[in-house]
């Protein structure tokens, strides 16, 4: 698969199953230092420059022969475990998506024909044995790659829009911080609700700028007036006023 891909595969689960940036970025590496033995594209290509031919010898003898193999995984996981602070986990982790590096390249690093498949050479650069090719594996540029790279990038995006590192980080610190900024933003801006403030309720009845303007009817002020005298002796007087029980018409009374 392109690097690419085993750059986003390696980051998701290292930054899954380490603690701390220097161990993750060392998890992610170890995923992606196999595509070393591929630089002599590099060489192919200059000697393409001064001189005419296409062979790309150099790349299509050692990718994948020197150290895609278990050779490559133990000196690779070796290497970056020196640096760790988790040593026996980073040694482990490094091993793991080593392998998950040669499994993808088994299934999914076929060339243009059906006839250009890449094997793995186990036990390279040492001997043939343990050679392991997939007569279904699809090509590099194909449809499935594609779509596997597409659905790891957003995974790799939502799991840093949530951390304080990256995949960026495994390359540059400082521009992982920009890149996180910018992130965060985004993250914020989409999952925030939009706050607008409601317009003001004007009654035709209420003149512009009055203190009850933009308050609903059942909300206004109740105006009340001030009482008499005699209303307020009424109601002072109104809990001794007893009423008989049975009213009887003044006509009906006994003499």
């Amino acid at each position: 698969m392109s690097p690419v891909t085993h750059l986003l595969a390696s980051w998701i689960i290292a930054a899954k199953t380490t603690d701390n940036p220097r161990d993750c970025r060392l998890v992610t590496l170890a995923g992606v230092l196999p595509d070393v033995d591929g630089l002599g594209l590099l060489v192919d290509g200059a000697k393409s420059l001064t001189g005419p031919g296409d062979d790309y010898y150099y790349y299509s003898i050692y990718h994948h022969w020197l150290l895609h193999g278990l050779f490559g995984s133990l000196l690779t996981a070796g290497l970056l475990t020196c640096f760790a602070r988790r040593r026996w986990r980073v040694l482990l982790l490094a091993l793991m998506v080593f392998h998950l590096h040669l499994l993808c390249d088994l299934v999914g690093a076929r060339g243009p024909t059906p006839y250009d498949l890449w094997p793995i050479y186990y036990l390279g650069p040492f001997s043939r044995h343990w050679t392991f090719v997939w007569h279904g594996q699809w090509p590099l540029n194909g449809w499935i790659n594609r779509v596997i790279t597409v659905v790891l990038f957003f995974i790799a995006l939502w799991m840093a829009s949530r951390r304080e590192d990256s995949v960026v980080g495994v390359f540059n610190r400082r521009v992982d911080r920009v890149f996180l900024g910018v992130l965060h933003k985004w993250r914020l801006a989409l999952t925030s609700p939009s706050r607008t403030e409601p317009n003001p309720v004007h009654n035709p009845g209420t003149p512009r700028g009055s203190q009850t303007e933009g308050l609903a009817p059942e909300s206004k002020p109740v105006q009340t007036r001030e009482l008499s005298d005699m209303e307020k002796a009424d109601q002072k007087l109104a809990p001794l006023v007893v009423k008989p029980k049975n009213d009887v018409p003044p006509n009906n009374l006994l003499p």
